[in-house]
């Protein structure tokens, strides 16, 4: 998938399971199609290794401990976009929020003459209402009626901003959002099995592991599981995200789906990568740092070809217990594909 169809992906996801958009069900099945049956993990072998098969659970590292430490660091400018003395949303935010309703204006409107309407009813509380239709007139390019709903709309999202920001579980994820640190976790898993440059570092140099997890179409995966979107432009600006979310959230609701927009925005902040990794085709599955999650099924293991005989012993026990394939990578020969051989 590419940047623009993985944001849907993740748009979809929160869509499928969420009561007032039931509307975009139809959805679905594209989604699906879309969602991985297999994802792979690579590990070295440490003191979990053989509790987490035995009680099946994936454990989700907080982001702090991962690879790039420049990952998951959100941009946290609130007066960029809202003004709370006033207690109004900026220019600035405006001009985003217009951007998602009408990017091509309104009508016979262009995106600068909306912008310009719109400025002129905003006032310290929200859209003047009897304003509005002095301000159409005066401009005299667009019926009142055909304004209307863009200033209910305008008015509807700054009031639900308000309640945003004063929510306690906004304050919540906000905290998480803005400074992850050890509060989020995340499982990073890979749609490959055979990347030379994992198995070296995260398979310590051919001495670890690759798990292969069957992907169940649940919907507990599917609100958790989201694919990593790979930019040198920076998307870490939390407030624009949420300002997105809601906005295309607010849409959807009040036109029943018929306007589109990404409500996955917001996952965009724990999924976004610079392009220099995009080698690891990466997927992650997402919620509290350190917990355990129960939701995959292991298939297949891959050991490295340097891997400990003890480990390698007790590995076939498990494999034998446990139901799953176990495959040992060949040391290299002058073939440059990696390639396995069946233990048990």
């Amino acid at each position: 998938m590419n940047n623009q169809q993985k944001r849907k992906y993740m748009t979809n996801a929160l869509l499928i399971s969420s009561y007032p958009f039931m509307s975009e069900i139809e959805h679905r099945n594209d989604f699906l199609k879309s969602t991985p049956s297999t994802l792979y993990k690579y590990r070295c072998f440490d003191k979990y290794t053989f509790e987490m098969i035995s009680e099946n659970y994936t454990f989700l590292s907080p982001v702090n401990g991962l690879d790039d430490p420049f990952d998951c660091l959100n941009d946290f400018k609130i007066n960029d976009f809202y003004n709370p003395k006033t207690k109004k949303i900026t220019p600035k935010a405006l001009d985003f929020i217009l951007k998602q309703i009408c990017p091509n204006g309104i009508q016979n409107l262009s995106f600068k003459e909306v912008k310009k309407l719109a400025s002129q009813c905003i006032v310290e509380n929200g859209i003047d209402y009897e304003k509005v239709p002095k301000v159409v007139t005066d401009n005299g390019v667009i019926r009142t009626e055909e304004a209307e709903p863009l200033f209910v709309a305008l008015n509807t999202f700054n009031e639900n901003f308000q309640g945003i920001l004063d929510s306690t579980k906004m304050d919540g994820f906000a905290e998480s959002a803005y400074n992850p640190g050890n509060k989020v976790g995340v499982c990073s898993l890979s749609e490959l099995r055979d990347n030379k440059v994992m198995w070296s570092l995260y398979g310590k140099k051919y001495s670890g592991y690759c798990i292969e997890y069957d992907i169940p179409k649940t919907k507990q995966v599917i609100q958790n599981l989201c694919p990593v979107i790979y930019t040198k432009k920076n998307n870490n600006r939390f407030i624009e995200k949420i300002l997105e979310y809601s906005m295309a959230a607010f849409m959807r609701s009040v036109t029943d789906g018929n306007m589109s927009g990404n409500i996955g925005a917001a996952m965009e902040l724990f999924c976004t990568k610079d392009k220099d990794w995009s080698y690891q085709r990466e997927w992650r599955l997402i919620g509290g740092a350190a917990d355990h999650f129960n939701g995959f099924l292991i298939k297949n293991i891959y050991l490295g070809f340097k891997v400990n005989k003890n480990n390698e012993s007790k590995m076939k026990t498990f494999a034998k217990k446990y139901g799953f394939g176990l495959f040992k990578m060949n040391a290299p020969n002058g073939d440059k594909k990696i390639k396995y051989t069946k233990l048990v």
